[in-house]
């Protein structure tokens, strides 16, 4: 009975947590900005038909001036619960490759490293696929 009742209230609060994030609307005036911005037009469609995304235009068109692609910006902006623009940008400026950007974006923050500490790992030429299995290892047993 006990185990129910905590997930039932982990999901409750995972929940609500989902309906915190701010959710934007795309607008014929974001579409015209996201083009003078060099977007693609497969990329603004696909912004378009989704109709709504987690992240503002601005932030969009910060991520895409910081080299990260359209697809990792698409993967991103479909996420609510996901890491800072400022963080992921610190992450590409570090020289992390795609793979990398997109797996701390599909499970966020790491409760065992901070991003400074992933730069600095990366800076002391530690793999960044042995970085993501240190951040993000989950509790044997």
């Amino acid at each position: 009975m006990g185990k129910i009742s905590i997930k039932i209230l982990f999901l409750i609060v995972f929940l609500n947590l989902i309906c915190l994030a701010e959710i934007y609307k795309i607008s014929s005036d974001d579409v015209i900005l996201l083009r003078r911005n060099n977007f693609s037009n497969h990329f603004i469609e696909s912004l378009y038909d989704r109709g709504y995304i987690y992240c503002s235009i601005k932030d969009i068109i910060k991520l895409k001036k910081n080299n990260l692609s359209e697809a990792l910006i698409y993967q991103y902006i479909q996420v609510p619960l996901k890491i800072s623009v400022e963080d992921l940008i610190r992450l590409r400026k570090a020289n992390f490759n795609n793979d990398f950007l997109s797996f701390v974006i599909k499970n966020g923050y790491s409760e065992k490293v901070s991003i400074s500490k992933m730069i600095e790992m990366k800076k002391n030429k530690i793999d960044p696929n042995l970085i993501l299995r240190i951040a993000y290892a989950r509790k044997k047993g």
